[in-house]
């Protein structure tokens, strides 16, 4: 059996705190009252009244500091808090949280002057894991009164809002990032809408490619949100952008190594590869059996280089006028990435490349290169 024993109080009546853990694992504790604790200078009776059934009955974490040391006596549910620190029973409170004893110091002299003090989400700088962190707590101290009035310590209830505090935080954050890709989204909406109808021959031609582009989109928008809500990978991406086209899935090649896409590069990529796919379906490689398409992405030294191949389907030449669905491709593509776009109608199939310096992109790769 291992056992300690520590002195709480000062001058007059004294009490001595054990605590001694069996080797079987099981801990007990017990009060060893020295001195006339019964009368008027028997102070630290009325503060140590009830204490064995405190420390093992109450769910709320409870400490109480007593003495001119405020020596410290706390209850089972107090231990989680603790981490890896030695527990701090008969240790004096400015002695076993010394790193933030300057933090909590103020409210412990204004209960130690018979105020009670509860604060809420207290940030605290503390060591319970070999290295400083910041830890979020509420604490209602109360005075500790002997018979005559006098405080002799305090009781410290605490409860550890850590994790409440920083999913709070961290919502409120979400949720501001929401409210700016609301209106991101929006405005993206009402451009496609705009220019689609502006460039569209008749009602109905529009309303289909309208229905189409914001299908892109909308999947794009479940995409982040299924991942981290700031990026994506890329694959993910593609796969969103081709659903709608999964008739000729067998056609198509999609190669090339994990890649996180930040929220911008996402919809300019989704969109510019559906316009691809459906112009693939009308006039180019995907109109025929025997038709291939190679879309792929590497890193090439410092660049990011993305591509997109027609093979085996009927001559191609340029049109005449470029529409929106070449807008979203040749520019809008380009500018969010931040780099270049080159769309060749080649007669053995359109080929579109995209190039932009490795560090334009928010994303993580890995050794692992997948293809399919």
């Amino acid at each position: 059996m291992d056992a300690g024993e520590s002195a709480i109080g000062g001058t007059g009546p004294s009490a001595w705190f054990s605590e001694w853990q069996w080797r079987d694992g099981a801990r007990g504790c017990g009060l060893r009252l020295v001195g006339d604790v019964a009368g008027t200078d028997g102070g630290l009776a009325r503060p140590l009244a009830g204490l064995g059934v405190e420390r093992a009955q109450l769910a709320l974490p409870r400490l109480r500091r007593l003495g001119p040391d405020l020596i410290t006596i706390h209850n089972d549910a107090f231990r989680p808090i603790l981490g890896v620190k030695p527990a701090p029973l008969g240790k004096p409170m400015a002695e076993n949280w010394a790193e933030a004893w300057e933090a909590v110091s103020p409210f412990v002299e204004a209960t130690m002057r018979g105020e009670s003090v509860f604060f809420e989400n207290h940030e605290v700088e503390i060591d319970r894991s070999g290295q400083l962190e910041k830890g979020y707590f509420t604490f209602a101290y109360s005075p500790l009164r002997d018979e005559d009035g006098v405080v002799r310590g305090l009781m410290d209830t605490v409860v550890e809002t850590t994790s409440s505090v920083k999913a709070e935080r961290k919502a409120r954050i979400r949720n501001g990032e929401l409210m700016h890709r609301m209106k991101n989204t929006l405005a993206i909406v009402s451009a496609i809408a705009n220019q689609t109808y502006r460039s569209s021959q008749t009602v109905k031609e529009a309303n289909e490619r309208l229905l189409r582009r914001l299908t892109t989109l909308g999947n794009a928008q479940s995409v982040l949100m299924s991942e981290d809500h700031e990026a994506a990978d890329i694959r993910a991406v593609v796969e969103s952008s081709l659903a709608p086209f999964r008739q000729a899935i067998g056609q198509i090649k999609v190669e090339g190594e994990p890649v996180h896409l930040a929220e911008r590069h996402v919809f300019s990529l989704a969109l510019a590869l559906n316009e691809l796919a459906s112009n693939a379906m009308k006039y180019g490689a995907l109109t025929v059996p025997e038709g291939r398409v190679r879309l792929g992405w590497r890193i090439e030294g410092e660049d990011f280089v993305l591509e997109w191949r027609e093979t085996g389907g009927p001559a191609v030449t340029e049109p005449d006028s470029s529409g929106f669905g070449s807008f979203l491709i040749r520019s809008v593509l380009a500018d969010d990435f931040n780099g270049e776009v080159t769309l060749d109608y080649r007669r053995d199939g359109v080929v579109c490349r995209l190039v932009t310096a490795e560090a334009n992109l928010s994303f993580r790769r890995t050794a692992q290169h997948h293809a399919a």
